[in-house]
């Protein structure tokens, strides 16, 4: 999964909104008349030098495309979770609890894909770490947990105001699809790839009928 830098007011260079492909900007300022005659100049926009596609600044903000300040799903995400992804960076701007509690939906959903569909997001987690999952995961997938279901209770977390917290949550779920997922597809392909023969034999070796 490609690195993501998010977009910046006037930064040269940034993961572009619209294709996701890190690229340089170039930036020109947009008038406007009130009905007044007065030219107003507080609209910019940055062009894109891939795909040649305008985002469009207000006050300093970024305020198209909406979902332009975090990355895109992982390719590898299934397709109902990145519905809700996608739903979820679409709102962060405007309401980061929201996004958050989103973003655990995602993260209870992929503990199903998992072979976890019987349990609750919690003891879900458990089951992953007796079977082994890596403590960094644990902790990601802790941290969607807990932000996102504070987001909408009363608890010690605030995102009220919160969006580079809430911004952060994104890449930590499209890391535990590439920890769980791609890994190991890779590695399923991989060793599928092997004669059958050997593959046999490691199954003896290992007392696997």
């Amino acid at each position: 999964m490609r690195d993501y830098l998010s977009p910046t007011f006037r930064s040269g260079a940034f993961s572009c909104p619209h294709c996701g492909v890190y690229s340089q900007q170039t930036w020109g300022t947009l008038a406007w008349q009130n009905e007044l005659g007065d030219e107003i100049y507080d609209w910019e926009a940055s062009l894109c030098q891939h795909c040649k596609k305008f985002s469009l600044w207000i006050k300093e903000q970024l305020f198209f495309p909406v979902n332009g300040l975090v990355p895109p799903p992982h390719p590898d995400m299934p397709e109902d979770i990145k519905e809700d992804y996608n739903e979820a960076s679409k709102i962060v701007q405007i309401s980061p609890r929201g996004a958050a509690a989103l973003l655990r939906l995602c993260v209870e959903k992929l503990c199903k894909s998992l072979g976890k569909d019987k349990m609750d997001i919690n003891d879900a987690i458990k089951a992953l770490v007796n079977e082994g999952l890596p403590e960094i995961v644990q902790q990601a997938l802790d941290s969607l947990r807990v932000i996102g279901n504070q987001a909408v209770h009363a608890g010690k977390i605030d995102l009220k105001d919160d969006k580079d917290t809430a911004q952060s949550l994104f890449h930590l779920l499209n890391y535990v699809v590439e920890d769980r997922i791609t890994r190991n597809n890779l590695v399923n392909k991989l060793y599928s790839s092997l004669p059958e023969s050997i593959r046999d034999s490691i199954n003896k070796r290992n007392g696997v009928a």
